[in-house]
């Protein structure tokens, strides 16, 4: 006996034992430096802090099970530290069956405690900043259900994240045409979890199609509890109003397309003309010399060979 209360002495958990009027009667060094020395003969509910469900929990033991039952509490250390132990409590038994007490072992865990509770409000935070941001943002399990459906998935598809998330048909509602949804999940399989600006038509729930543009980097971010996630960003609008600059353009190019023909036709009339009236005032020169050889003076001068007829002296002798 006595090297088995050598070894539980020795052992750096807190070892508690108490009757069965929950009254301590032996600590192992651990646990009378965490209580004080004067712990033995101290009924375990002096050292409670606040109002616990503790004794409910452990009264399966005081009933003869033999399970280990668990339970985490706040005690009061000997310092006055309010400090949270986890406790593994078995029942202890006499010789009859009869219970007698508990033997209890004890860890701090309360630093452990804070680093969760830490990372939990972490990742709310975080969760209420991906919530709100002014981007799609989804999640999925294992087996591709929506399991994280952000504010502006709700305001551009105009499902509400109660529609949507553990939802088994949810891809035949975002992506109704069947041939389109298999053709875009298997391309899906085949690039991974890893990619940016991918382009999906997505029927919201008015029937409107909306194109959002995709990009996973789950693979190189992972986020605990999500198999894969995503964000996403409306470019509907964009691509229409590119539409619209393609049609403007195309429609210019016509027009200037247009405008260049007609003025090169007008440019070539006007160079037809210019030959046509070389070839008159060639033709009226050649006749005013033969007027001039018959002996008759033209009575009229011509504009067209006034570069070779002075101002004034049309239809006079020299």
């Amino acid at each position: 006996m006595e090297l088995y209360r050598a070894i539980l002495a020795a052992v750096p958990d807190i070892i508690m034992e108490v009757d069965a009027q929950k009254v301590y009667t032996w600590a192992n060094d651990a646990g009378k430096a965490f209580f004080g020395d004067d712990v033995i003969g101290h009924p375990a509910l002096d050292y409670f802090e606040g109002e616990q469900d503790t004794y409910a929990i452990v009264e399966p033991l005081f009933q003869g099970t033999e399970e280990t039952v668990y339970v985490e509490s706040w005690q009061r250390r000997c310092d006055g530290q309010k400090r949270l132990l986890a406790w593994w409590c078995r029942a202890l038994k006499d010789k009859a069956g009869h219970v007698v007490g508990s033997l209890s072992t004890a860890r701090d865990i309360t630093e452990q405690r804070q680093a969760t509770e830490t990372i939990r409000q972490d990742e709310q935070r975080l969760r209420a900043v991906l919530s709100n941001m002014p981007i799609l943002l989804d999640a999925f399990d294992e087996n591709r259900r929506i399991i994280e459906w952000n504010d502006e998935c709700e305001r551009v598809t105009g499902y509400s994240a109660e529609e949507m998330i553990g939802r088994a048909d949810a891809w035949e509602l975002l992506y109704p045409d069947k041939d389109y949804r298999e053709k875009m999940l298997a391309e899906w399989k085949r690039r991974g979890n890893e990619f940016r600006n991918w382009e999906w038509d997505l029927t919201c729930k008015d029937g409107h199609v909306r194109t959002i543009a995709w990009s996973h980097m789950c693979e190189t971010f992972p986020v605990p509890g999500w198999a894969s996630w995503g964000v996403g960003v409306d470019v509907t609008d964009r691509l229409e109003n590119e539409r619209k600059i393609s049609r403007l353009n195309e429609n210019l190019e016509r027009r200037v397309r247009e405008r260049t023909e007609e003025l090169h036709r007008t440019v070539d009339l006007m160079a037809g003309r210019e030959i046509r009236m070389a070839e008159l005032k060639d033709v009226i020169h050649a006749l005013r010399e033969q007027l001039l050889e018959a002996g008759m003076e033209p009575k009229a001068s011509d504009p067209l060979i006034d570069d070779e007829t002075p101002p004034g002296t049309a239809g006079k002798t020299p």
